[in-house]
C-alpha cells in the first residue's frame, strides 16, 4: 500500500480533525473542515540554514557600487573633495545624507573628521553652499 502524503497547507489535518466531530444526538458529522483558528499549530522541523553574519562578507551582501543614474553625484563629490578651498563641503554633504543623528551631531562628526571646529550655524551655511554647488554641477 502506497503512503499518502499530507498536504503542507494544513487542510488534510483539519479535515481529519473534523471527521472526529459528531453531533451527539443525530450522529451526523458537524463540519467538513475545522477552521484554522480552532487548530493548534503543528510542530515543524526547522529546515532553515544556519544564521549568517552578513558583516563577514561571505558574499551574501554584494555592493555593486554606485548606480549609473547617481554616478554624477559621486563624481561631483570627488571634485568637491579635491578642490583645495572647500573640501569640508564634501564632508558635510556626505555626513548630511549618509550620517545618522541630528544636524548638531553631524556638525560635531564633521568637525572631528576635518580636525577643526564647526558650529551648527557654519554647518548649515556650508551645507547650503554645497547643495547650491551640486545643483549647479548637475545643471552643467
Amino acid at each position: 500500500m502506497a503512503k499518502q502524503l499530507i498536504g503542507r497547507d494544513g487542510r488534510s489535518r483539519r479535515r481529519l480533525m473534523a471527521r472526529q466531530l459528531y453531533d451527539e444526538r443525530s450522529g451526523a458529522q458537524i463540519l467538513d473542515m475545522v477552521p484554522t483558528w480552532a487548530c493548534d499549530p503543528m510542530p515543524a522541523r526547522n529546515d532553515a540554514g544556519p544564521p549568517r553574519d552578513l558583516r563577514l562578507g561571505d558574499g551574501a551582501a554584494v555592493d555593486h557600487g554606485t548606480p549609473d543614474d547617481l554616478r554624477w553625484i559621486d563624481i561631483a563629490l570627488s571634485e568637491l573633495e579635491r578642490s583645495g578651498e572647500t573640501p569640508v563641503r564634501a564632508l558635510i554633504i556626505r555626513e548630511e545624507f549618509c550620517g545618522v543623528g541630528t544636524q548638531a551631531d553631524k556638525a560635531a562628526s564633521v568637525a572631528r573628521k576635518y580636525g577643526g571646529s564647526l558650529t551648527l550655524r557654519q554647518y548649515r551655511n556650508e551645507l547650503g553652499r554645497a547643495l547650491d554647488w551640486m545643483r549647479g554641477r548637475r545643471a552643467a
